[in-house]
């Protein structure tokens, strides 16, 4: 595995932990500090798609965090790459943590 990969997985490991112990007015905050500013969300409907971590704050991290008191995420496998994001199937020079 890519030491690349490997950050970006510690990364997202630990965005994940702030959001859990944050309160949900914090969450603009903390999406501005961990995502770029280029984000693009796609999401599900009624959401859609997002533009910039303030949207994905706004439309889908508070709400979740003021509509389920004591919300927390059980990680149990963390999955990273090289994206495949080209038409061709070659890699695009991007990285993906999910």
């Amino acid at each position: 595995m890519s030491e690349a990969n490997q950050c970006n997985k510690a990364r997202a490991m630990a965005w994940w932990a702030e959001i859990e112990a944050a309160r949900a007015s914090e969450m603009g905050q903390l999406a501005r500090a961990h995502l770029s500013p280029e984000l693009v969300w796609q999401g599900f409907q009624p959401v859609g798609d997002l533009n910039g971590p303030q949207a994905l704050a706004d439309r889908v991290l508070t709400p979740m965090h003021r509509a389920f008191d004591g919300l927390r995420r059980d990680v149990h496998i963390v999955m990273g790459g090289a994206s495949d994001g080209r038409a061709d199937g070659r890699e695009d020079g991007a990285m993906w943590v999910g």
